[in-house]
Formats: structure tokens, sequence, C-alpha cells
């Protein structure tokens, strides 16, 4: 059981989506912590999965994006006309 304080607009919101619904305002604020959970851990997970891979020297430079970006452009640029000639 968890019992937490709200500010009154918070709660406003809550009970107006409950009515809307016609779900508690526990099962609610229940299922919004469950996804803020699944959220938080995915991004944990991703975090710690970046700070893997620069460790582990898998980085690009800006510069190397950068020129990559350009390149699929050009192509797909270049593609089009080709389309429509």
């Amino acid at each position: 059981m968890l019992n937490i304080r709200v500010r009154p607009e918070v709660h406003e919101q809550l009970r107006q989506v409950a009515e809307d619904t016609d779900r508690s305002k526990s099962w609610l604020a229940e299922r919004y912590i469950m996804e803020r959970l699944a959220y938080e851990k995915d991004l944990r997970a991703k975090i710690e999965q970046g700070r893997k891979d620069i460790r582990e020297g898998r980085t690009h430079t800006l510069q190397d994006v950068s020129a990559s970006i350009d390149r699929i452009i050009s192509n797909a640029e270049a593609s089009r006309r080709d389309q429509t000639s």
C-alpha cells in the first residue's frame, strides 16, 4: 500500500480522468506509476549501453555523422532527379 500527497490540480486532473474513463483514481495512479517505472528502467538500460559503447570505442565524431547524413541526402536527391527525368 502507498499513500501519496499530490498538488490539488494534479488530484483534480486524476479525478477527472477517473470519472471520464470509469476507472478508480488508484487504478489510474498505479498504471501511471508502472508506465513511468518501465520508462525509467528502459532509460537506465540505454544509458548504460551508451556508456559501454563509449568504453569499448563504439563512437562516431560529429563530422563523421554529418558526412554520412550529407551522403544520404545527396543520394536521395540524385535518385529523385533520376526518377523524374
